[in-house]
This record gives C-alpha cells, structure tokens and sequence, in this order.
C-alpha cells in the first residue's frame, strides 16, 4: 500500500506515553525518517537553551482544555497579574454571594482573592465556599469597598498570591455599634485578609454613651475567640490603663470593656476605643 499523506491520516484523539512519532533525522546530509515516542519526545526538552531572562513577551505553549486546541500565552499574562481566569460562569445570588456550576470548592476556597467585572472591575475575599448540587455557592465581602450588584458577571478570576495586580491593599468596613445615642463619627474599620487570616485597625471620633456597654461588629465572623488590647475613653476622658476586647467563636460582635478583664463604661457622656488586631477567620 502506497504510503499516504499526513492529511489522510486518521486522527489519534487519545494518546499513550508509548505511541509513536515518526522524525526526519539529517545528521549527515543525508535525510532518514525514525521513530520518537511521547515520552523521549518530552524529554527532548532537555536540549534547548535555557532562558535565563525571561522577557514579559516570551511565549510558552500549552493545551486549552476547554476548546481543546493548542494556543500560546504570554509570561505576563501567565504569571505577570497574578490572576487566573476562570472558565466557569459566575453567577449573581445576592448582595454578597454568587454560584457557578458544579463543585469548585478545590478551587474557590475561603480565603481566595476574587476579581470580577460588573461594568467596572470589583475584587473580593471569599469567606465561605460550599458546595451543594448542582451548585457552588460563594460567600464574598469587600467591606463597603465593593458590592456584587443584580447583573451579568463577566471576566471571573481568582488568586492566591499575596499582592495580584490591582487588588487593594485594605478594604472598608462600617461597623454597627451598640451603647450609644449617637454613634462614633467617621467610624471605618480597615481590614485585608491572607489565607485564613483577618488583620483589621479601628479608630473613630467620640460617641454618645447611653449605655453601660460597648460593642461593635467585625467584617467577618472570628473562628476563635481572640482578645485585642485597646486604648478606650470613658466619660469623656482618656483611660491610662490598658483595656481589652474580645470576640466569640463563630461571633461578629466585638465587646469592649474599660479595664483588662472586664469594665463597664459610663452611660453618658462621650465614649471610645482605638483598637485593632489579627484573627483567624
């Protein structure tokens, strides 16, 4: 049978690390076809020179799963942003969550850095990712830095690197207090999570005490209790000890007491803390 061209050949769709190429080998001048198999032929990388310098331009092939074609990227688009597109369809759920389709949870976990684009590009924390059939549902905050609105979620991504391009390096947070007829002004609390790890900073201007307590809430819910030393004002005056506060497990609610153990605060006049710390979330 006369050989045929490659055209005519039939497609291999799987392949094995012991299947077959057939190469032109010239090592005199004079051409000779042989074989290579899969695995020699990945070996054959060992022979080319080695980039020292990669360039932001240099391209690197590789395999898109999804359309099942070869492509090319870029080093900066692969390792340049430090985000990953994903090829799920995010979709809204509410004011700070949103599903995608099957089970991502080896994915998106609690912790991961999000990236989104609602008309403009918005980033998250996911705090909480779960999975129940036929979806995965993720929990997301940004503080009042960014909210998930009603509508098409285009460009996902996601990191796990400590600073990807563009994402802030503190979110906001507005705190609802308890023990008070006017609350603390300008009262934000600032806070960027890494891995399973919150670190946040309080301070405000004086408010109306009308309560014996203080309390206020955190962005995200503490998963131990964990204490935070604070400087407080009671009664309109500066305390010169130091005071302490402290969340539940499972809590939001920060409670504030004037002394180190404990303390209740004067119910009149004006009353604060300036505070700040690190929980596990």
């Amino acid at each position: 049978m006369a050989d045929k061209k490659i055209t005519e050949l039939d497609a291999l769709t799987t392949l094995a690390s012991g299947d077959v190429f057939a190469v032109v080998d010239d090592p005199s001048g004079t051409p000779v076809t042989k074989k290579i198999t899969i695995d020699n032929l990945l070996k054959a990388v060992n022979i080319l020179t080695a980039e020292t310098a990669p360039t932001a331009a240099d391209e690197l092939a590789l395999y898109d799963a999804s359309a099942g074609t070869a492509d090319k990227v870029t080093v900066s688009a692969l390792l340049g942003t430090g985000w990953i597109l994903d090829s799920n369809t995010w979709t809204y759920a509410s004011a700070t969550t949103f599903t995608v389709s099957g089970d991502v949870t080896a994915t998106l976990h609690k912790g991961t850095k999000l990236k989104l684009t609602q008309t403009t590009v918005k980033y998250f924390y996911a705090t909480s990712v779960s999975y129940s059939a036929p979806n995965t549902t993720v929990t997301a905050t940004a503080g009042t830095t960014y909210t998930l609105a009603d509508a098409a979620i285009t460009s996902p991504h996601y990191s796990y690197v400590g600073n990807p391009q563009g994402f802030p390096t503190f979110f906001s947070f507005t705190p609802t207090f308890e023990g008070f007829s006017a609350d603390p002004g300008s009262a934000v609390i600032k806070f960027r999570i890494e891995g399973l790890t919150l670190t946040w900073g309080f301070a405000a201007t004086d408010g109306t005490s009308n309560a014996a307590t203080f309390t206020m809430t955190l962005p995200v819910a503490s998963r131990s209790m964990a204490f935070f030393p604070m400087r407080a004002k009671d009664g309109s005056s500066w305390l010169t000890t130091p005071c302490l506060s402290f969340v539940n497990a499972g809590s939001y609610t920060l409670t504030l007491y004037t002394a180190w153990v404990t303390g209740t605060w004067t119910a009149s006049g004006t009353k604060n803390a300036q505070v700040s710390g690190t929980y596990l979330i």
